[in-house]
């Protein structure tokens, strides 16, 4: 009960992704055809899942403690979500397919997300963290 408390943001993010991984859309031929569209959404997915994890951890941890471990325990369990969602697309799905450039830009996105979890969501957790 706790974890769900404290990281709460996270788990939404996630459930989104999941959703948004497993997800069958039609295809719309009314959108321009943009290269490594699919690779930025992945990204920036990813570069969002670790920044709330981020912004969860440090508004719920004491100021004192040390943040390295859970940042790449975080980091880690992102990266493989994505390798898991990949996985799933591939092996569960018609309508999907793993594709090894998509986890390399899950990869990036979570390595980003660390960038912006410290320089972003750590200050903003400490002006706006006690309202969620």
């Amino acid at each position: 009960m706790k974890f769900l408390r404290r990281y709460y943001l996270t788990l939404i993010v996630a459930a989104a992704i999941l959703v948004l991984s497993l997800a069958h859309f039609a295809p719309d031929s009314d959108l321009p055809d943009i290269p490594y569209l699919d690779k930025a959404a992945h990204c920036l997915m990813y570069l969002g899942l670790v920044a709330t994890f981020c912004f969860d951890l440090y508004r719920s941890t004491p100021a004192r403690s040390s943040y390295r471990k859970p940042l790449w325990t975080g980091w880690l369990l992102a990266v493989l979500l994505g390798g898991a969602m990949e996985a799933a697309q591939l092996c569960l799905t018609t309508y999907r397919s793993g594709d090894w450039g998509d986890m390399a830009a899950n990869l990036l996105g979570a390595t980003l997300g660390i960038v912006a979890g410290i320089f972003v969501s750590k200050p903003l957790s400490a002006r706006i963290g006690r309202y969620f």
